[in-house]
């Protein structure tokens, strides 16, 4: 726009970063743990809750998920709604911008040559369809994943998100999910299961 006026606001923090994940919804943060959010396109602001005090360099959205980057290595996380939660990187240095390339993705840049990246954390759940059945019902529990493939150790695979699985023999057998994202960045999990009767 070419004219400006002030916002008032309830800090006299500096501020480092202004977010809007849509029209209505948006963050402005900075030092000191400063975070202020708006649920009407910026008339009103107010603190929203976070248990970090240092500086705030950065605040992103995307597929109902903000992820803001602050002093210490720090990467928070939030689905707007819900109180902020630590996201460990075992990174000290400052960490001050992120982007997200992809849907599932992120990237966080800081000093020192720090570049990290989210990678997937894959998880399974499994019920057996009855007490001693040979057919077991898959979920994938997985987190931050754009594709992933079943492998359930008898030489089958699979690429549906629940599959139901029927082993053709008793055994023991190891079921392996892995989760990719849009990176590259691979996870995997194994389970071993006991298959004890057949249909």
């Amino acid at each position: 726009g070419n004219s400006w006026t002030k916002v008032m606001i309830p800090t006299t923090e500096q501020l480092a970063v202004v977010y809007f994940k849509d029209k209505k919804n948006g963050y402005v943060a900075g030092s000191r743990g400063t975070l202020l959010k708006t649920i009407d396109a910026g008339m009103t602001w107010s603190p929203d809750s976070i248990l970090f005090t240092g500086n705030i360099y950065d605040l992103q959205c995307r597929s109902g998920l903000c992820y803001l980057a602050g002093q210490g290595g720090k990467i928070y996380y939030s689905n707007y709604n819900k109180p902020w939660k630590l996201n460990f990187t075992n990174n000290q240095g400052e960490l001050f911008a992120l982007s997200f390339p992809g849907e599932k993705n992120c990237f966080s840049a800081g000093e020192f040559g720090t570049m990290l990246k989210t990678c997937p954390v894959a998880g399974i759940l499994f019920f057996p369809l009855q007490q001693g059945s040979n057919e077991i019902q898959f979920r994938n529990n997985s987190k931050n994943y754009s594709e992933f493939t079943w492998y359930f150790g008898d030489g089958d695979s699979s690429t549906l998100d629940s599959p139901l699985h029927k082993y053709k023999s008793k055994g023991s057998f190891s079921v392996m999910l892995v989760a990719k994202n849009e990176s590259d960045c691979i996870d995997t999990t194994i389970i071993n299961i006991m298959v004890t009767g057949i249909d």
